[in-house]
């Protein structure tokens, strides 16, 4: 097994409908199932810091984030925690995350892209934490777009939402920007041939005690992805989607911007 390091965090994307008959017979199921579940990933993951996923899409249309209130709309166990003393949530519209150690305060920003250097994804791969499956597939890999914001990749461009975080003391003004598929343009992952070449390249690893989940730790995963890119910046996309985004590469001789595909930043 590869060792983890202490009091790393381990982000786990879930799917409880999908959990295998062998996590299932660790579990006591008359109890509360997530209760249990919670219980059983502290005793598979006793050093790491459990996070999970707490995204919630509304901000996008609404404009305002309400951190305490908002649903999780990822995970049945992640909403399931979401209130938990054990976890906090923290103030980043559509891609928040709960985490563990509530005296880790997550520090506000008025301006926040999820996937730059000031980002969780980023103090993911610095503290040297990993990515889990639990149940869930690989199509669940948001950390795709923190490589993709590391390596400026030509076929998102950069979109701004501006909003508002509620907190107990008040709104404070925010910011959401991040880069986003194009509009009116198919762009459209291959996932299976990305699972592949995880599995053929041996990134991910599997942890005896936790099941047949899979595992990457970020800074692998990163390496791996950035590697890839600098051979092929498409190779993450289906064939048709590449062919599209292409075409229009060259045709504009540069990467896309906003006004390439939207009159005017409309959501800004």
């Amino acid at each position: 097994m590869m060792s983890m390091s202490s009091n790393s965090p381990i982000l786990l994307h879930t799917d409880v409908s999908k959990i295998d008959r062998s996590t299932l017979k660790k579990i006591d199921l008359k109890k509360n199932l997530s209760t249990e579940i919670h219980r059983f990933l502290l005793e598979v993951f006793p050093e790491q810091e459990l996070w999970f996923p707490a995204f919630n899409y509304d901000f996008i249309k609404t404009r305002v984030f309400d951190p305490k209130h908002d649903p999780i709309q990822v995970g049945a166990l992640n909403e399931s925690l979401r209130n938990s003393d054990s976890f906090i949530r923290s103030e980043v519209p559509v891609f928040s995350i709960i985490r563990q150690q509530p005296e880790n305060k997550i520090e506000y920003r008025s301006v926040v892209n999820p996937f730059d250097s000031e980002g969780e994804f980023s103090e993911i791969r610095r503290r040297d934490g990993n990515i889990c499956f639990f149940g869930a597939t690989i199509e669940s890999m948001t950390f795709i777009h923190f490589v993709e914001n590391l390596v400026s990749i030509p076929y998102r461009y950069m979109k701004r939402f501006p909003g508002q975080i509620k907190m107990e003391s008040g709104s404070k003004e925010t910011e959401l920007s991040y880069l986003v598929r194009p509009k009116g343009i198919a762009v459209e992952y291959d996932w299976p041939k990305i699972y592949g070449f995880l599995q053929h390249f041996d990134i991910g690893f599997k942890i005896s005690s936790f099941g047949s989940y899979d595992v990457y730790n970020a800074n692998a995963l990163t390496d791996f992805m950035v590697s890839k890119y600098s051979e092929d910046v498409f190779w993450t996309l289906k064939q048709d989607s590449k062919d599209i985004v292409e075409r229009k590469l060259n045709e504009l001789g540069r990467g896309f911007e906003i006004q390439d595909f939207e009159l005017e930043n409309l959501d800004a």
